[in-house]
């Protein structure tokens, strides 16, 4: 009687060890899939610090220079200046009122302020300018309102102010 064998169909050792990498690496890759799903749009919070912009602590009174346009320095009202603050004020709210408004609110406080603080008898061409909040400076605490006069040509060499 011959003897018959049978092979059975079956996975050989290489298929096995090729079948094992790949089942790692789809549970390695779906964990971290996962993590990718679950954290997406999570990022690591960010601080924002307000810095007030240094215009809004000027007072009445202090003259500034401004070269080329940069921030404003306090200076003495006796050596050339660009500019002297006549007056400043606060707005009132809480809520941001916009930019047209709070620029009517500038230019009216302002306006009701000037007449009082020239000195009359200078024979200088004078211009008013301001700075007011904008949305950012309002949402960071910011209400004040910063008036100043320039002269229409050149720079002021003294102060404006009566009783100088």
């Amino acid at each position: 009687m011959a003897s018959s064998a049978h092979e059975r169909p079956g996975i050989g050792r290489p298929a096995l060890v090729t079948l094992f990498i790949v089942a790692a690496l789809v549970v390695v890759g779906g964990g971290a899939a996962t993590v990718a799903v679950l954290t997406h749009g999570f990022r690591k919070p960010v601080k924002t610090v307000y810095h007030q912009a240094a215009v809004f602590r000027l007072r009445a009174g202090e003259c500034v220079t401004m070269p080329n346009g940069s921030s404003a320095t306090v200076t003495s009202c006796t050596a050339p200046h660009d500019a002297e603050v006549y007056g400043t004020f606060a707005l009132p709210g809480t809520a941001w009122p916009g930019t047209p408004a709070v620029r009517r609110a500038a230019a009216s406080g302002c306006g009701a302020r000037l007449a009082s603080y020239l000195n009359p008898q200078l024979a200088v061409r004078l211009a008013q300018s301001y700075a007011y909040p904008g949305h950012a400076d309002w949402k960071a605490g910011a209400r004040t309102v910063v008036c100043e006069v320039r002269a229409v040509s050149g720079r002021l060499t003294q102060s404006v102010r009566a009783g100088s």
